[in-house]
Formats: structure tokens, C-alpha cells, sequence
């Protein structure tokens, strides 16, 4: 069975007990204690990938870093996790959890890569346009790219729109070069 189906197995399992909480927003801050450190931590990925290393051990390192900074359920659940050797799983299942939580709730992540800082009425204008368009619930998030000339590009899952000055140049560009010029 591919990864993707373990993940969202898991993941869909992660939902169910946390709509059973009574606290969501505190099941969700603790498992994005774990999802973060998985996601800086390269070294954690891959000891917990490596078949290596004994169960037992990465059941000790997974305490040891999170017992008392998460509920004692998700460690439960984590430890089970590693128990039917699907440890090599957890940050995916970690990432599955986040975006079918997202899904359920009418939550967009939208990266935005700008060629300047824009201002807050700029990003607020800009989500709620986006808000008005998708009927969704939009979390923005901005990043500088150096690389454009002036406008901006912004992803909505696996859509990319472009409306950079860099974009307009190539496309006028291609029309100049398809274009063919009457001969006297």
C-alpha cells in the first residue's frame, strides 16, 4: 500500500479524535508541536525513517521531546503509530492531518511571493477578494522574490496565477517572436 494511503488512513483516524475533543484548538496546537519539529528537524525525519534503529529507541526519543509539552492521547496515538511500524509515516500523516483539516473547515493556505512588502489594507484587500471569490476561509502567506520585476504570484493548492511583470515580459515577448514581419 503506497505511502499517501497509510498517511491519510491515519490522518483521517487524527480527525476523528479530534472532533470527539472537546478542545479542537488545543488537540490542533499539540500536534503542531510534533508536525513542526518534524518539519525542521531533518535529523528526527530520518531517524524515525531509518529501520535501523529499534523501536523502543525511537519510542524513548519520542517522549523524551514531547511528553509534557503535548496531550498524553497524541503520544498514545504517535506511539501506536510506531507500534504497527509506521513510523516512517508521521510526518506525512502530521501533513494529511493539517490539510484535511483545513478541507473540513473551508480553510486555503495561499502562498503569495510579492516583489515588494505590501502593505496590511494590500493583504487585507488581497484575502478578501480571495475570500469572496473561493467562499472560503483564506490564510495568506507572503514571501519577497527578488526575482520578480514588479506584481506578484500567488499558489491556491496545486494552481499557480501569475500576474508578474516578469510573466507579462515573457508572454509579450513570445508574441513578438511568433509574429512574423512583412518583408519588403
Amino acid at each position: 500500500m503506497p505511502s499517501s494511503k497509510f498517511a491519510k488512513r491515519y490522518a483521517r483516524a487524527l480527525i476523528q479524535i479530534g472532533n470527539e475533543k472537546n478542545n479542537i484548538k488545543e488537540f490542533d496546537k499539540d500536534l503542531n508541536i510534533i508536525f513542526s519539529a518534524f518539519e525542521i528537524s531533518k535529523e528526527l525525519r530520518l531517524i524515525y525513517a531509518n529501520p535501523i534503529i529499534a523501536r523502543s529507541k525511537k519510542l524513548s526519543i519520542l517522549k523524551s521531546i514531547f511528553e509534557g509539552k503535548v496531550n498524553e492521547q497524541i503520544l498514545i496515538y504517535i506511539n501506536g503509530i510506531i507500534e504497527n511500524k509506521r513510523e516512517a509515516f508521521i510526518h506525512e500523516i502530521l501533513k494529511e492531518y493539517f490539510l484535511m483539516r483545513d478541507e473540513e473547515l473551508g480553510i486555503l493556505k495561499v502562498d503569495v511571493n510579492t516583489s515588494c512588502e505590501f502593505t496590511s489594507s494590500q493583504k487585507e484587500k488581497f484575502k478578501t477578494q480571495l475570500e469572496n471569490l473561493t467562499k472560503k476561509t483564506i490564510n495568506l502567506k507572503f514571501k519577497i522574490d527578488s526575482t520578480l520585476k514588479g506584481g506578484f504570484v500567488f499558489r491556491i493548492g496545486d494552481t499557480m496565477y501569475d500576474s508578474s511583470i516578469k510573466r507579462q515580459l515573457e508572454i509579450l515577448k513570445n508574441k513578438f517572436l511568433q509574429t512574423e514581419l512583412p518583408v519588403y
